[in-house]
């Protein structure tokens, strides 16, 4: 289940997609899509169905992680998937990227206003990006609710099938309440968990013995960019 480092010739692509303008570029964002890693990330708690979502786990250089603009393939997800968020504890060195990344927190979280629902369910699975430790934490449910979403990890929007094909839909990450004590939410059931490396992706659903609780680093959305790192300030005061 832990995703390697990207796919072979990344770098190679990445610098190219730097210098290169017009066709070319175009050729090579649409090679970069073609090799994007689509690591299984969760199980489905109500069809068992595995579920796969493409995830540049290389390193957040890579246009997947363009906040604002991410260059991502369509997915096949199951109709039972509701939203893929995740965290990232960042290291050393960070990327000198010119597009803002937003990773999310460093230890993996909940979305109360969606867990809370009833027959929302969420799975939390390890991953690496670029030799960091991650998690993706995936949403499920046989009974979708009319609310909204949760953007896509590292995105600033999502998609939904809203009966009249794909469409797409934003939110704010920073405005939104998070829970980061875990423990709670797999106690009353609602929140699953992979173990570490397991291949079979077996849904876990007691908190003892969960690597997952606990966990220390910044429990905000974390910016990236130009090599620097940064947590957002505090909500402006109206005037």
């Amino acid at each position: 289940m832990n995703a390697g480092p990207g796919f072979p010739g990344r770098q190679l692509l990445l610098d190219g997609m730097a210098r290169e303008q017009g066709m070319k570029h175009v050729e090579q964002l649409r090679e970069y899509l073609s090799r994007l890693p689509r690591p299984a990330v969760a199980r489905c708690p109500y069809s068992s169905a595995v579920v796969q979502h493409s995830v540049d786990t290389g390193g957040i250089d890579g246009p997947w992680w363009n906040y604002r603009a991410p260059l991502r393939p369509a997915e096949e997800l199951p109709p039972t998937f509701f939203a893929f968020t995740g965290a990232l504890r960042l290291g050393d060195p960070l990327p000198s990227v010119d597009w803002l990344v937003k990773a999310g927190p460093e230890v993996p979280f909940v979305v109360p206003r969606l867990l809370g629902i009833d027959r929302m369910r969420a799975v939390i699975s390890a991953i690496s990006v670029g030799g960091w430790d991650g998690w993706t934490i995936t949403y499920f449910t046989d009974r979708p609710p009319a609310v909204e979403r949760f953007n896509d990890w590292g995105s600033c929007l999502y998609y939904v099938d809203g009966g009249r094909g794909v469409e797409w839909d934003s939110m704010t990450e920073d405005a939104e309440a998070l829970d980061f004590e875990l423990r709670p939410w797999i106690d009353r059931g609602a929140l699953l968990w992979i173990a570490p490396g397991d291949a079979e992706l077996r849904l876990q659903s007691t908190s003892a013995g969960c690597p997952y609780v606990g966990l220390q680093g910044r429990r905000t959305f974390v910016r990236v960019q130009e090599g620097t790192s940064w947590e957002p300030g505090p909500a402006p005061v109206p005037a």
